[in-house]
Formats: structure tokens, sequence, C-alpha cells
């Protein structure tokens, strides 16, 4: 399973859904979180929801991969706020 992620610029939801669609059509399974599309600003919500987003999925052993639906400078701000070495052991 494909989590999709939100840790940087605000997701379009009409973008997300057809890129969702497209992957789904390819044969992948994905999750995201309810709140992948909240908007704080430009951001894809607080920092603490997308630090939150990301240490979450990178935990569940349900996940095989993490795809980010935007990039964007927004990541940097919550870099500090994850574990690396979960990171580096999940090999997401």
């Amino acid at each position: 399973m494909l989590a999709v992620v939100a840790p940087s610029f605000a997701v379009d939801p009409a973008r997300l859904d057809a890129g969702c669609r497209v992957l789904e059509a390819a044969g992948f399974r994905l999750c995201q979180r309810d709140d992948l599309t909240q908007a704080d600003g430009y951001l894809a919500g607080s920092d603490e929801r997308r630090a939150a987003e990301l240490d979450a999925w990178v935990r569940d052993p349900d996940v095989d991969g993490i795809l980010c639906a935007r990039g964007g400078y927004g990541v940097a701000r919550i870099l500090h706020r994850l574990d690396a070495d979960a990171f580096a052991r999940a090999r997401k």
C-alpha cells in the first residue's frame, strides 16, 4: 500500500483525486489521512500536522511506500521534527 502525503504546499483536491485515480487504475492501493487537503495559508496544514502525517506513515507496517502529493519549501520547516532513524529503518 502507498500512503499519499502533503508535507509541503497545500494540495488541490481535484488534482489529488485525478492523480489517485490514475495510480489506482495502474493497480496501486492508496491510503491517506482525512486532513490531507487541509490548508494553512499556502501550506498543507500546520507544521505539526504535516510532521505527524509523515511520522505516522513511516511507522505504519502496512505502508510500503510514501508519495508526496506536492513538493515545496514547507517540508524544510518540518525536517527537525522528523526521526531520521525511523525513516532509515523503514526504507520507504
